[in-house]
């Protein structure tokens, strides 16, 4: 006869049940005891204070945020002479920051490379015809590099990056040329 296989679903349910049954056995204990001392308005205040808590730590997670996101848009609109309005724009939108080392990297090459390539390389959308030099910038050091036949022939390589748990992406050179990408 074949085993079941126990997936831990049903522990999840049963802890999460258990869990909730004894946090309300608990709180109905304290709330009977704070009723009978006449405290409950300590449960109002712990309350309070622990959602004013909440609140303010949201609140400075929130303005940190927001003034980042200022720094950025403001860095940007000052370089516009540089990039352009519609490509600084496009940064604006598409989020980009500035500030990381790599995308830094990528963006000093903008006049050399033009914006599109520049685009194509911070989606990390590598292509045909990419120099191992942009596909290292866009995607960062391959996980593993496959020469064909074992050989050590640097102009012919495999790189492969992982994008999630089971799917990897290969790009092929030929010459230090993009060839060919696949997943």
């Amino acid at each position: 006869m074949a085993e079941k296989k126990d997936t831990g679903i049903a522990k999840i349910v049963f802890g999460i049940l258990g869990a909730g049954t004894l946090f309300f056995s608990v709180f109905s204990q304290i709330l009977d005891f704070l009723q009978d001392t006449r405290l409950t308005w300590l449960l109002y205040i712990l309350g309070g204070t622990s959602l004013g808590v909440l609140v303010f730590f949201l609140k400075a997670k929130f303005d940190k945020n927001n003034q980042e996101e200022q720094k950025r848009v403001r860095s940007i609109v000052e370089e516009e002479n540089f990039w352009g309005k519609e490509f600084s724009q496009w940064l604006i939108i598409n989020k980009i920051d500035i500030f990381d080392l790599r995308i830094n990297q990528i963006l000093a090459k903008t006049k050399e490379w033009g914006e599109e390539r520049i685009k194509k390389l911070l989606e990390e959308n590598i292509q045909i015809g990419m120099t191992e030099e942009m596909v290292k910038l866009s995607k960062g050091e391959p996980m593993e590099i496959i020469y064909p036949d074992g050989s050590l022939i640097i102009e012919n390589s495999q790189w492969v990056y992982q994008l999630a748990k089971k799917k990897m992406l290969y790009i092929h050179f030929e010459d230090q040329i993009v060839t060919r990408v696949a997943e």
